[in-house]
């Protein structure tokens, strides 16, 4: 029998015959249907608050009664079905059975879609309610596998014992607040420490697959892994789902050069849709490559909001002729449409006809776009988007842009455009 309050038998019950109330009548008038005064109806309305604002990001975790959600951080902390079924196809492309470790697993959204190609699975989680609540909740999604839950900092584990000995992949998605409850966006600033977990893994552990969030510096964490003797970052994904990017995800594989075959490093741009998923990726050595930058042609490039975190621009100009606008400036440009961008294309206004560029005081530019439907879009400028929106009493649109953005001479620039259609960008 468990001691964990939310999987008691009769706050099971409530939870079932007021599935369908709200959070505020359950605690107002859930006694008349429950009469069972040892329930707390307050913890049934937070469950059922958790539900709800579980439906978009983990719908079938929401709409299974059985299962428990900790708390409001770990729901928050936790990926979307969505991003861990792509680590599961990323992580298990053939499918294998292996053994799985998640020395990180929270709520166990990530746990749970690896764990389904995967024969056996160690789970961390040091707080002692969450391990029971995940504990219960994995063994209802995979009833037939072997799933050990070890109440414990992944720190403080020692890997002689005997789960450890036979090989597996692990998982690590570090806690990312500090004491201050703060986000933090440094690899070292991250629970369970990475460097120092990894250099304490046992030769037993083959792969691991890292996640940090989107905050975190790309480059600067691969510079910091690049340091660790045994283990080589062989791909890395940024991942956005719709127009927010989500994660960065690191593979890590254990002296992958004493092993023929292994291919030369990847960077993979993934942008979940509504209908669809993209994949763009380079050798990770194209990105090591400045952009070509110049002046503002007459077509302007918006790139994805992964490609955005990435910030560097080579590939994509490479690959679409295109150039930068200026090297802190992540908006590209060219002379012509390209069909297959992944992201926003725009055709600009002629300078000498939008009203922006000839104006010669703030007066003609105040004339120029007050009160218009203008959607704006504001890159390394001194006026942010929303002081360029107030300032200028402009409405929102679909199609018609104001951009404004550093050139490549470092001065400011004001820009009309009008977006294309049938972009790939558009999901």
């Amino acid at each position: 029998m468990s001691d964990h309050p939310l999987l008691d038998l009769a706050v099971g019950d409530a939870l079932r015959r007021l599935a369908d109330w709200s959070p505020e009548d359950v605690v107002l008038r859930g006694a008349k249907i429950v009469q069972n005064p040892a329930v707390d109806l307050r913890l049934v309305a937070e469950q059922l608050r958790l539900r709800l604002r579980a439906k978009a990001k983990l719908p079938t975790w929401a709409f299974d009664p059985r299962i428990r959600f900790p708390d409001a951080t770990a729901l928050e902390q936790a990926s979307s079905e969505a991003t861990a079924q792509l680590k599961r196809r990323w992580l298990f492309p053939t499918g294998e059975p292996q053994r799985l470790v998640d020395f990180s697993a929270g709520l166990g959204v990530d746990a749970q879609a690896l764990l389904s190609a995967c024969s056996s699975a160690v789970v961390v989680e040091p707080d002692p309610g969450r391990a029971e609540l995940l504990a219960h909740n994995l063994r209802l999604f995979e009833p037939g596998k072997t799933i050990k839950v070890i109440q414990q900092a992944a720190e403080t584990i020692e890997f002689n014992a005997q789960e450890f000995t036979a090989s597996f992949v692990a998982m690590l998605d570090p806690d990312r607040r500090d004491n201050a409850a703060g986000r933090s966006h440094a690899l070292a600033d991250g629970s369970p420490p990475v460097r120092a977990l990894l250099q304490r893994l046992p030769p037993s552990a083959e792969r691991m697959l890292l996640k940090t969030s989107p905050m975190l510096d790309i480059w600067a964490a691969l510079a910091e892994l690049a340091e660790l003797p045994a283990w080589t970052v062989t791909r890395l994904a940024v991942v956005a789902v719709g127009a927010e990017c989500k994660e960065a995800l690191y593979l890590l594989e254990r002296n992958p050069s004493e092993r023929p075959g292994v291919p030369a490093p990847l960077v993979e741009i993934i942008a979940l849709g509504p209908r669809r998923t993209s994949l763009w990726q380079a050798p990770m050595s194209a990105f090591e490559v400045t952009a070509p930058t110049g002046s503002v042609g007459k077509f302007l490039f918006d790139p994805d909001p992964a490609f955005r975190k990435v910030n560097r621009f080579a590939p994509l100009c490479a690959a679409f002729g295109l150039r930068q606008i200026a090297p802190a400036t992540n908006l590209l440009t060219g002379d012509q449409p390209v069909e297959s961008f992944p992201g926003r294309c725009f055709k600009l206004c002629a300078p000498d006809r939008d009203g922006l560029s000839g104006a010669a005081n703030d007066r003609q530019l105040r004339r120029a776009v007050t009160g218009r439907a203008l959607s704006v879009v504001s890159r390394n400028h001194p006026s942010s988007a929303d002081a360029l929106r107030k300032r200028f009493r402009l409405k929102e649109s679909e199609r018609d842009f104001l951009f404004a953005f550093r050139g490549d001479d470092g001065r400011p620039q004001l820009r009309l455009g009008t977006r294309l259609s049938n972009h790939l960008g558009e999901r």
